[in-house]
This record gives structure tokens, sequence and C-alpha cells, in this order.
């Protein structure tokens, strides 16, 4: 079953990166947003909450995917489970 597992925190847990698979994607929302480069050598989909990321002076680039609320909404639907770390 896939899993969309949703962070806020800067500090992403070692165990949390480990639960992750590769049909799971990653949603980085707030203060997250700044870890966006250091997981890209995590095989699933990473999304950016834009409004956060543009609030934290991150900006859309090839390999960083932001999404708006209504896509984030919709991410929720689409996977089996979420997880707010």
């Amino acid at each position: 079953m896939s899993t969309l597992h949703i962070f806020s925190r800067a500090d992403i847990p070692n165990h949390a990166l480990r639960a992750i698979g590769q049909d799971d994607a990653i949603v980085l929302t707030q203060d997250a947003c700044y870890a966006c480069h250091t997981l890209r050598n995590v095989a699933c989909e990473i999304y950016l909450l834009e409004p956060c990321a543009m609030a934290r002076g991150i900006h859309e680039t090839s390999t960083l995917s932001f999404i708006d609320d209504p896509t984030f909404v919709t991410l929720t639907l689409k996977f089996n489970n979420t997880i707010s770390w």
C-alpha cells in the first residue's frame, strides 16, 4: 500500500526515511522545506508546498516539485495512507 508522508520540521528523523517505500511520496511543509536538498537519494516523489517553500526563499527547479493546496488535498486522496511526522 502506498503512503503519503507529510513532514513539517526541518529535522527529518532517519527512522522516518527508512519507513518510506518507492511507491510512497513525501510532502514537505513549513520548515521541512529546508530539508529538500538532503532528500535527493530518497526513491520516491517529493513535493514542496509552494507557499511554505516560497516563504523560506526556496525556488522551484527541475528537481523540486511545488504543489498548491488543492493538489495537496488531491494527493491525500490518492494515497492509501497518510502519515504526518
